[in-house]
């Protein structure tokens, strides 16, 4: 009787175990794949690295090129009370400039807006 009722735990268990892994073969294609993970780009964002706007009286960083002195002014603003000025230019090329150099990241994409005004003469 013994060897009988052994006989029948075995064939329980092996049953089981068939039972067990046909499930888990049905589940395996959900559980055990493994998507390939691709990355995706980030959308651009909108986002201010840097303005200038004067109104601290000062010239904030900017240098004249060549011959090109800055200075601040009042006499004329785009929007607020101060402006940068830009005086004893000798040539074209003479002009304000700032160093973004330290701002900016290699093979990134910007957008750079001003608003300049050129007086005649």
């Amino acid at each position: 009787m013994q060897q009988s009722s052994s006989k029948r735990n075995w064939r329980t268990r092996l049953s089981l175990f068939v039972v067990l892994a046909y499930l888990v073969s049905l589940l395996s294609p959900v559980v055990f794949t493994a998507a390939p993970v691709v990355a995706q780009p980030l959308a651009p964002q909108a986002t201010l690295i840097k303005a200038y706007n004067f109104e601290d009286n000062t010239t904030q960083g900017w240098y004249g090129r060549g011959a090109a002195v800055v200075s601040v002014s009042s006499l004329q603003a785009n929007s607020g009370t101060y402006s940068l000025l830009t005086t004893g230019r000798t040539a074209n090329w003479n002009s304000p400039a700032v160093s973004v150099k330290s701002l900016l990241l290699p093979g990134a994409t910007y957008a750079i807006t001003a608003t300049v005004r050129l007086v005649s003469g």
